[in-house]
């Protein structure tokens, strides 16, 4: 959901709005890692960028359109306690998985294949169960399986999954009875269909 950095990126262009100036993407994310650890979600084309400094900002092509089935927990994170626990060893050790999902979103957006994207996002959120790990997450993957979905989706500092889907193509009330087969329901009570957007702040 990265509402942390819509909180802070948000704040940041209607007050520059305000005051008569205007933030390019690449000020606004240098901007908000000064604060804190940033999501790639203040730019508008899905974007390879270092959460803690900003040094590495790399847009690829337009993202494949898919949908999301997103799973709300009532469990609450703090992202600044998130970021105070020692990871270095856990992201060492992801590190060869998400070099192959970089990989593979290079691929999808090129050749505009959500599967693609669906297996970039998985293997993500396979090394993220070394620093944070999501209940049941077997079965998760198992319901991806089950379901011929696209991929599963974490947030890396909470505690939201989204289930990365076709609405057109795929029974998402079947995937709903599924989670409660699965009794995954209990950690994410709440269900919400969304379509996956870029990125950008927007002034309305």
């Amino acid at each position: 959901m990265a509402s942390s950095t819509a909180d802070i990126a948000a704040t940041a262009i209607a007050t520059a709005q305000y005051l008569g100036h205007q933030l390019d993407e690449s000020t606004l994310a240098q901007l908000c890692v000064s604060l804190e650890p940033t999501d790639s979600t203040v730019f508008r084309q899905l974007t390879l960028f270092d959460h803690n400094d900003a040094s590495t900002q790399i847009a690829c092509e337009s993202q494949p359109q898919l949908d999301l089935l997103v799973l709300e927990s009532p469990e609450i994170l703090l992202t600044a306690d998130y970021h105070r626990t020692p990871r270095q060893s856990g992201l060492l050790a992801g590190a060869p998985a998400l070099k192959r999902a970089w990989e593979k979103v290079q691929e999808a957006c090129i050749s505009q294949n959500p599967y693609r994207m669906g297996e970039a996002a998985t293997l993500s959120a396979i090394a993220s169960q070394l620093l944070l790990p999501k209940p049941d997450f077997d079965s998760l993957l198992a319901l991806v399986e089950e379901c011929d979905l696209y991929g599963v989706n974490v947030a890396h500092s909470g505690s939201v999954v989204g289930l990365m889907l076709d609405r057109r193509r795929h029974d998402v009330d079947y995937i709903k009875w599924m989670l409660t087969q699965k009794k995954l329901t209990v950690h994410w009570p709440e269900q919400h269909l969304l379509r996956m957007v870029t990125g950008g702040v927007e002034l309305q």
